[in-house]
């Protein structure tokens, strides 16, 4: 069962605290895709695990699982 609520289209933010050298914390970007693994281990990735990856403010393109982004909700 598919627990992860983002979906392709989302507006998210980098949860605080989470590192990448090429981003700061709470960095913001819209869901381009997510990727999927269908079978077993690929990439380092079990079947069912919500890797996205994200357009990001600054221009940059990074894939981040769904753990490490919070949804920017609308006013």
């Amino acid at each position: 069962m598919d627990k992860c609520l983002l979906k392709v289209g989302d507006l998210v933010k980098i949860k605080q605290g989470t590192f990448d050298w090429r981003m700061s914390d709470g960095c913001t970007g819209v869901i381009l895709e997510r990727i999927t693994v269908k079978n077993g281990i690929e990439n380092g990735m079990r079947k069912g695990t919500a890797v996205f990856n994200i357009l990001f403010t600054n221009g940059e393109t990074r894939k981040f699982h769904g753990k490490f982004l919070d949804q920017v909700s609308g006013a």
